[in-house]
């Protein structure tokens, strides 16, 4: 049995709450899974209030909603925090240092959060390529490179040098163009859409809409 199964009995048999693995947490949907990465699309409306589950994979966090919500371990007295802000990206080394908790909506609106596990082993980070200036780094350790992107309408990134799996999370809604050396496509995406990619190529990504268009790209080492 592993250490989260066995903390798990035990928090269980001393407070009588059960508590799942994330998959099983019926407010995070599954909506991707690649040989590097998995992604839950978690809502909450107002008030609700998740099981008790576990993180056990090092994850990065994008909010599209932000909200005032609790996070409650169990067995701990409730630390209140500041309400997480909508476009907050942030890093949890969770394969690391294992967490249950469980999650209540506080606010009036609506909480989402894409909760982006990275699946790959730990080991000799890769080094990757320098990103044109149109990328602006959110966050960057020895897991990950997550940037953000800003395209206006007709913008084009040029071409771009990827070396690794990545995701690319579109956050705000828009129409583009994604050409590489193996394919060429038209993606219309919603906001909170994903796209895995497991292989190094060259690709360039152009806004064909009329409006501006965000994405955020997270990178694996």
């Amino acid at each position: 049995m592993g250490f989260m199964a066995n903390y798990a009995a035990a928090v269980e048999n001393d407070t009588n709450e059960r508590i799942v693995p994330i998959h099983e947490e019926p407010n995070h949907r599954h909506v991707l899974h690649s040989k590097s990465i998995r992604v839950f699309d978690a809502f909450f409306p107002p008030g609700k209030v998740s099981l008790y589950h576990s993180h056990e994979k090092d994850s990065v966090l994008i909010c599209l909603d932000g909200g005032d919500v609790t996070s409650e371990e169990p067995g701990k007295e409730l630390v209140p925090r500041p309400p997480i802000p909508s476009g907050l990206i942030y890093y949890r080394p969770y394969a690391t240092t294992p967490f249950v908790h469980r999650i209540r909506n506080l606010s009036t609106t609506s909480f989402r959060i894409l909760d982006i596990e990275i699946l790959k082993a730990p080991g000799a980070a890769l080094a990757l390529p320098q990103l044109p200036d149109i990328f602006n780094i959110a966050l960057e350790n020895e897991r990950v490179r997550v940037t953000k992107l800003s395209l206006a309408p007709g913008q084009s990134t040029g071409e771009i040098k990827f070396s690794s799996p990545r995701l690319l999370a579109i956050t705000k809604a828009g129409k583009f163009t994604f050409s590489s050396d193996s394919q060429s496509q038209v993606i219309e995406a919603d906001r909170g859409s994903l796209d895995v990619r497991e292989n190094a190529e060259k690709e360039t990504i152009t806004n064909i809409g009329n409006d501006v268009a965000e994405i955020v790209i997270v990178e694996v080492k």
